[in-house]
This record gives C-alpha cells, structure tokens and sequence, in this order.
C-alpha cells in the first residue's frame, strides 16, 4: 500500500471510529431523555421542585440528543467521503480512454481476444459490438445543426465544429492514428 493510501485508509478508520463514538453518546443521551420523561411523568404534581427538577432534566436531555444527533451526522458525511477517498484509491482501475490509456487499433498479430483484453474490454460479444455500431451510426448520422438543436453529437476542438458522416470518420481515424503513432513511440 502507497502513503497516500495508507493516510487515506487511516483517515477513514479514524472518521468510523468517531462516528461510532458519537453515536455511543447519542444513545446514551436517548436513554437519559427516556429517562427523563419518564421522571416528569412520575414527578409529583404536588412537590413543585421534583417537577422542576424533571423538567430541567428531560430539557438537558433533549439539548443533549439534538448535539450528539449533530455529531453523528457531521461524522457520517465526513467518513462517507474519507471512505470513498480510501476506496477509489485501493481500487483504482485504470481508465477506459483518456490521456493515459488512448484507444489503440489492433497491432499486427494481435488476436482479437488479445485486443479485448488490452483495451479493457471484458468480452466481445455480438450484442457488444452492435451497441457500439449503433451508437457510432446515431452520432455520425447527426445533423450539423445539431449544436444548435441540442443533444448529443460529435465534435472535434480546438476547431469547435459538429462533425458527421465521412467528415467524423476521417477525423476519427487521424485521431487514432495519432495516437497509435504516440503508443508505438513509447
């Protein structure tokens, strides 16, 4: 384990084990409000100082409850994140696509078993394969007003302009291309 995930993972066990005090106090302070209703319920109406004393009782009791239900809440929000920190960074997988881990063609010989698992994929399946098709067909046969229009479409930056049909595909290819070149020079 890194130091970053070792301080991640300690900053999570030190946030449960808060929270788990907090909440130790909270139910100590629900039963002393348990008790203090129980105590004005019980108080005798005639004696006006155990009356008061019952009342005093179930009022600290209640401020009590309403502080600990505070700090239990803000050590929840504070371990949900510090966890999902811990989390993501013991199982951090690397990304799909991305400045790191580019889209690549198949390399000459390269099986296409081979291919699927270098670039991720867990199986290439038909039904995988025609996903992809039709969300590559839906976005080339896209209008060019569509960034006008608004939904989804393809677009190709610094140029800021809609792409579509063989004007998506060329640009598409280049892009691979460039970084299939990039891969290679590694």
């Amino acid at each position: 384990m890194k130091d970053e995930q070792h301080r991640l993972v300690e900053s999570a066990m030190f946030d449960a084990d808060n929270l788990a005090t907090c909440a130790e106090k909270l139910l100590a302070a629900l039963n002393r409000k348990a008790a203090a209703i129980e105590s004005c319920e019980v108080a005798d109406m005639g004696d006006i100082g155990a009356q008061a004393r019952a009342d005093l009782e179930l009022e600290q009791a209640e401020a009590e409850v309403s502080e600990y239900w505070s700090a239990v809440r803000r050590a929840t929000y504070e371990y949900r994140n510090r966890a999902e920190l811990a989390r993501n960074s013991l199982t951090k997988t690397q990304q799909k696509y991305g400045p790191e881990n580019p889209p690549r063609l198949r390399k000459p010989g390269e099986s296409v078993e081979q291919y699927s698992a270098a670039m991720g994929w867990k199986s290439l399946t038909p039904e995988f394969v025609d996903l992809y098709a039709r969300r590559y067909a839906y976005l080339r046969e896209r209008d060019l007003n569509a960034i006008v229009e608004g939904g989804v479409f393809a677009g190709k930056v610094p140029d800021n302009v809609v792409l579509n049909g063989d004007d998506l595909d060329k640009a598409i290819d280049d892009a691979i291309s460039l970084h299939v070149t990039r891969n290679d020079e590694k």
